[in-house]
Formats: C-alpha cells, sequence, structure tokens
C-alpha cells in the first residue's frame, strides 16, 4: 500500500519539507524519479550534518515512490533495492557499494 498506515513511505514523507513533498508527489515517469533520485544524494553528498539528513530522507522517498509506483515491475523491485541501501549506508553515500550496485541497475535499467 502507498498511503496505508504500515508504509515506509509514509514514515519518511513525513519527514520531508514542502519541496520536498512536490517533488516526490509529482506525477512523474521512472526516469525522472531516477533522475531526481541521484540529485538527491549528489546534493546529500556535498551536505553536512542536518541537511545531509534531510537530503538522504529525499533520496530515500524518490525511491520508495519508485518501488510503489513501479510495484511488480523490475523497476520496483529496483528502486526497492536503491531505498533499502539509502537506508543502510545512511551519511556514506560516496563509499557505499550496495548503494553504487543499486543505482547501476537503475541506471541500466533506463538508459
Amino acid at each position: 500500500e502507498l498511503y496505508g498506515e504500515e508504509s515506509e513511505l509514509l514514515s519518511v514523507l513525513d519527514r520531508l519539507d514542502a519541496g520536498g513533498l512536490v517533488q516526490v508527489l509529482a506525477s512523474i515517469d521512472s526516469h525522472g524519479q531516477f533522475i531526481l533520485l541521484l540529485r538527491a544524494l549528489d546534493e546529500a553528498r556535498r551536505a553536512e550534518g542536518a541537511e545531509r539528513e534531510k537530503y538522504l530522507d529525499l533520496a530515500r522517498a524518490h525511491a520508495l515512490a519508485g518501488k510503489y509506483d513501479y510495484k511488480g515491475t523490475i523497476g520496483g523491485t529496483l528502486f526497492g533495492e536503491a531505498a533499502d541501501a539509502v537506508e543502510k549506508c545512511g551519511a556514506e553515500v560516496d563509499k557505499c557499494g550496495e548503494l553504487k550496485l543499486a543505482l547501476l541497475k537503475l541506471y541500466y535499467l533506463h538508459f
């Protein structure tokens, strides 16, 4: 369920600001979702402290939105892997092999 009480996405959306909510909830295709995920990760990589956490939450929200929007497809599975990797890697986005692999799979799916 996308917005059910137990939804992972709902718990992440609760922590986003207005701009982040608009990005995640806007109707876009999987290419756009992937690009916004990459942008949020790039911003997180360059930020520190609370700002880094904000961008990591945004990146995870994009990945979870892709997971639920494309549920039952390979895209949904790969976005889910990316969401799990973002959560697992946390602030170590530069050094996390699991995240790099998840993003590489999404890249090959789209291009």
